[in-house]
């Protein structure tokens, strides 16, 4: 019922206010993700999501159980980036002439999350390519016991000289590393070239959705979905 003595502007402001405070209130009490929180080492071994995994392997896990996602990867945060990127790519495209370009807009938001990921990928790639040469230097030492050439140009020749026995131990120590190192590179590479994908299609869908949100009706009966 509409509440007395009210007119329609303070009626409206009635009516509005306690679902903005309520939004607002929800929003500062929603907790924040644990991979915004955690440092460096626990992004990089992924120690963020040891909770979520110790709890999945007691009883399936239920919504409330999942963590909440990164303020980073919000489909809010998408969609302002990418309206802020778009606006100063059009400004400047029109000074200088040229169309814009939203491979351009893409490439300056989530351009580093790709440079990032495929650096990691190009040493897994090295790191791939001598676990086999650290294995033959093994095997070649266990033949004829001398130290690898490289193991040696590494190391002061005192050093080489005082290791030379332990030389088997070493190797086999750096092959067992390479292997947790090459994982660590595959998953970190996976998850945020991933990151980078989920993100470009969040931003994209927001501005599809903003877009058709400003046509008419007359003009949605002019164009299919896939032309809007």
């Amino acid at each position: 019922s509409r509440p007395k003595g009210l007119d329609p502007v303070e009626e409206r402001a009635t009516l509005v206010e306690p679902l903005l405070g309520q939004k607002k209130a929800e929003e500062e009490s929603t907790p924040s993700s644990p991979e915004d929180t955690h440092g460096w080492f626990s992004k990089v071994f992924f120690s963020w999501m040891s909770p979520m995994l110790a709890l999945g392997s007691k009883k399936p896990l239920e919504f409330e159980d999942l963590m909440h996602v990164s303020k980073r990867n919000t489909s809010a945060r998408q969609q302002e980036l990418f309206r802020q990127k778009w606006q100063e790519h059009v400004e400047g495209a029109r000074r200088r002439g040229k169309k814009p370009s939203l491979f351009s807009v893409l490439l300056s938001i989530h351009g580093h999350v790709l440079v990032v990921s495929y650096v990691l990928k190009l040493f897994q790639v090295f790191v791939v390519y001598a676990r086999p040469i650290i294995l033959q230097d093994l095997l070649m030492y266990l033949d004829n016991g001398k130290m690898p050439g490289w193991l040696a140009w590494m190391l002061p020749e005192a050093w080489a000289r005082a290791i030379l026995p332990a030389t088997g131990y070493i190797l086999a120590l750096v092959l067992a590393l390479s292997t947790l190192v090459q994982s660590l590179l595959q998953q970190n590479f996976l998850y945020r070239s991933q990151q980078a994908a989920v993100r470009t299609v969040s931003s994209l869908m927001s501005a599809i959705f903003s877009k058709s949100l400003k046509l008419d009706v007359k003009a949605k009966t002019q164009f299919e979905s896939g032309q809007i």
